[in-house]
């Protein structure tokens, strides 16, 4: 009996060291993958393009994966594709999940998987209010602020992004697929001139449709005032306090108080003020970054705030200081030179002032902007009188007789002693209408006659004034256009770098543009604008090949431009 034990014994041992070790192991290396559910619903988001096309910089094709230009595809291999990317996806989470420990149910996997096919996987790298959400098993409420943080399109938040991540999170949450949510919503938050909350974060918040959910926005600031709350409008309005179904789509404007009083009231409407609270004009704020918003109208009035573009600008006044014409805000005063106005509104100005040409042979036309007619010439030297100022085309002119109108760049004003500056300018070398105020580098001019200063960095731009060889110039901003390579001396300032000689080339500079090679040791994320905060929006394999047009420099980080996006310098070696 003992010995028809053992043998049985051995027999069961002998049976599971001839079992093939994959049986073993096989629990142990398992991975969730995505559903069909997920595939399906993520071509419904992403769409069927059967021709490469450009998107947030980069060439993509079929449902939204790497393309190149000219390239066509079926649908057959438009899904192959797009399952392809996702098997990097996935394991991308499978890693994540593991390193905290985490177990995600199959629809709680799938949504993660679509918002990092869309944004990239970055969000898994460093804290922020998603991924503490999710590795902390947050609440419904904070969940959904997270994911829709996630909403930016450049700078601001993308109504149809929002859409996307309250789907996704319908899906996290409900196990509901579909493009579109209907159990929750989002609202958009403008700081109307201030600096959203969290450092600039804080800009929409999604949420249950049914219900009423407080606002988790953090506040935003204003340089010498109060956050008094949000509201329906930019100035009057209602205050709002909770978020429900009648907030859903819409946005919200900050208001601020100064002496204890909201919003911007007689007795704190900014210096210089008729009181007028009738909108004469609007618009939307044209710049690279922001625009500084200030007291008064005028560069020596202190800054209240920065108008981000395409900030919409309701002005209720307009002030000519010298050669720029400046508007009133709800918030404070901004040069006109930065507000595109929409079609209807007029800020022409009727004050009288006297000036002196500064150009050569200057076409004097007969309406103001460069369609009319010339009428005339104006030399170096003449005095002029300017009945009347109006903005066209992006220049100021000036009506010095009846149906004569001349080019402002071209006039020195009596009343502001300087060159007439071009539409952008602010007349303050320290502080840029896109917001660069830092020097990149210095140099001296190095032609033998003189070197044109532009209103643009460009041939096309209007001749502003000439600076004599030797002349020491800082650097705010570089461009390429056109192969050629333009630095900005101050605020609508631009120089060919071709003819400056620089007192030392800025780090990275040396290749600023020109054929490079990714040298990360993994995927080279490609994004939509020069910094991290911007959306994912392709990846490239090291070792790929690519062609930098421009450079610029983020918090002390070079960015190179693309054809597909904006790449990180630290991983290209030019040449």
């Amino acid at each position: 009996m003992k010995n028809r034990f053992l043998c049985g014994l051995l027999a069961v041992c002998l049976l599971v060291v001839m079992l093939p070790a994959t049986v073993t192991s096989a629990s142990a290396d398992a991975k969730q993958t995505v559903s069909e559910n997920l595939i399906t619903v993520l071509k419904q988001l992403e769409g069927f393009r059967a021709s490469a096309y450009v998107s947030g910089g980069q060439w993509s094709i079929g449902y939204g994966t790497a393309g190149s230009p000219g390239q066509t595809i079926t649908e057959a291999e438009a899904d192959k594709a797009l399952r392809a990317h996702l098997e990097t996806v996935e394991t991308k989470i499978n890693t994540f999940a593991a390193k905290w420990n985490l177990s995600f149910s199959q629809q709680q996997f799938d949504a993660l998987a679509s918002f990092s096919y869309n944004v990239g996987t970055g969000w898994m790298n460093s804290s922020g209010r998603l991924r503490d959400a999710i590795t902390s098993g947050a609440a419904e409420e904070k969940f959904l602020f997270g994911m829709s943080l996630w909403a930016n399109n450049g700078a601001s938040p993308d109504p149809g992004l929002l859409q996307r991540r309250m789907a996704e999170a319908d899906i996290y949450l409900n196990g509901v697929y579909g493009k579109k949510s209907g159990t929750y919503t989002y609202t958009i938050f403008d700081a109307n001139g201030g600096t959203p909350g969290s450092g600039g974060e804080d800009k929409m918040q999604g949420y249950r449709r049914n219900g009423s959910t407080q606002i988790l926005v953090a506040d935003p600031s204003l340089s010498g005032y109060t956050f008094a709350g949000w509201y329906t409008q930019r100035s009057g309005g209602t205050r709002v306090t909770a978020l429900d179904s009648s907030t859903a789509g819409v946005t919200l404007y900050a208001q601020y108080s100064s002496n204890g009083s909201s919003g911007w009231v007689s007795g704190s409407d900014p210096e210089g003020s008729d009181g007028t609270n009738t909108v004469i004009a609007e618009g939307t704020v044209k710049c690279t970054s922001y625009v500084n918003v200030r007291k008064g109208p005028g560069t020596n009035y202190t800054i209240l705030a920065r108008a981000t573009a395409g900030t919409k600008a309701e002005i209720y006044q307009t002030k000519w200081v010298g050669a720029s014409q400046w508007g009133r805000m709800s918030n404070g005063w901004i040069c006109m030179d930065y507000v595109t106005l929409n079609s209807g509104s007029n800020t022409g100005s009727s004050e009288k002032t006297s000036g002196t040409v500064t150009g050569s042979n200057v076409n004097v036309r007969s309406g103001a902007g460069t369609g009319y007619g010339i009428v005339g010439r104006k030399n170096s030297g003449e005095t002029v009188t300017v009945y009347e100022r109006k903005t066209s085309g992006g220049l100021n002119w000036g009506r010095i007789g009846d149906g004569q109108w001349i080019c402002l760049a071209y006039v020195r004003l009596e009343s502001s002693g300087t060159e007439t500056p071009q539409p952008g300018s602010e007349s303050n070398s320290s502080v840029s209408g896109d917001g660069t105020t830092a020097v990149q580098n210095t140099g001296t001019v190095k032609t033998t006659t003189g070197l044109n200063v532009r209103s643009g960095p460009g041939t096309g731009y209007a001749r502003i004034k000439t600076l004599s060889p030797g002349t020491a110039v800082s650097i705010y901003e570089y461009r390429t256009v056109d192969g050629v390579k333009w630095g900005r001396i101050q605020t609508s300032q631009w120089v060919c770098m071709t003819y400056v000689s620089l007192s030392a080339q800025a780090s990275g500079e040396e290749n600023w543009t020109g054929t490079g090679t990714v040298t990360s040791s993994t995927n080279l994320n490609v994004r939509s604008g020069p910094g991290t905060n911007y959306a994912r929006v392709g990846q490239l394999t090291p070792g790929t090949k690519i062609e930098i047009t421009e450079q610029t420099k983020v918090s002390g980080t070079s960015w190179g431009k693309t054809a597909q996006g904006w790449v990180c310098m630290s991983y290209v070696k030019m040449g």
